[in-house]
């Protein structure tokens, strides 16, 4: 019942808490791969990192998680903490694009620059409620300890 309402709500900010409702509304099952952007590996990853400069969290994709968070810290010269993140399996579980995309869709109207968004507590409750939903291959989840470090 639920997803009716969801799919038929005007283009707003919907509260964090319907973030998996909406997802699942919007994921048309069996997914259907179009040539996935992470064919040569067998893992991809999604993942929040926060950047403590700007306070702003970047939700993106990538096939190795450690070098891409050296490498945004590397480039932004901002020192960037892992806060959530869901390894995929390729050809089975939810495409990594997929998800990114919704996740940005959903936040949109919390986007400030590129992949970079305004998200509060109950928004990266809600990405890892999610992430708990799609259950991956490893859901890492470092909320309290982000919380504690703010």
């Amino acid at each position: 019942m639920i997803h009716k309402k969801l799919t038929s709500m005007p283009n707003q900010m919907l509260p964090a808490v319907y973030l998996t409702d909406w997802y699942f509304s919007k994921i048309k099952y069996p997914i259907k791969t179009k040539g996935s952007y992470f064919t040569k590996t067998e893992e991809s990853y999604v993942y929040v990192i926060y950047n403590k400069s700007n306070m702003l969290y970047k939700i993106g994709i990538t096939t190795e998680i450690k070098n891409r968070i050296r490498s945004i810290r590397t480039v932004s010269g901002c020192e960037i903490e892992m806060v959530l993140f869901i390894q995929l399996h390729t050809n089975y579980d939810e495409e990594a694009t997929t998800i990114e995309s919704l996740l940005h869709t959903f936040f949109k109207q919390r986007r400030k620059i590129g992949e970079w968004f305004n998200l509060d507590l109950k928004c990266l409750i809600a990405i890892k409620n999610l992430f708990w939903e799609i259950d991956g291959e490893d859901i890492k989840d470092n909320i309290k300890l982000h919380l504690k470090s703010r």
